[in-house]
């Protein structure tokens, strides 16, 4: 399909792993920012979700 079939066989294997082990409602990918145990995890580091912080204050 216009991509080296190498490439192409390695993206079918890929999704095909995806499809087994994760949890497509539950997977968050390619994300700036993911909540993870109500903490915001991101490139710079992680803070406390903002969503939990209001319950508390």
């Amino acid at each position: 399909p216009g991509i080296c079939h190498f490439i192409w066989e390695h993206a079918v294997d890929m999704h095909r792993v995806m499809l087994r082990t994760f949890s497509g409602m539950k997977s968050q990918i390619c994300q700036p920012c993911v909540i993870i145990l109500g903490q915001a995890c991101h490139p710079h580091g992680h803070s406390p979700d903002d969503h939990k912080v209001k319950k508390v204050v």
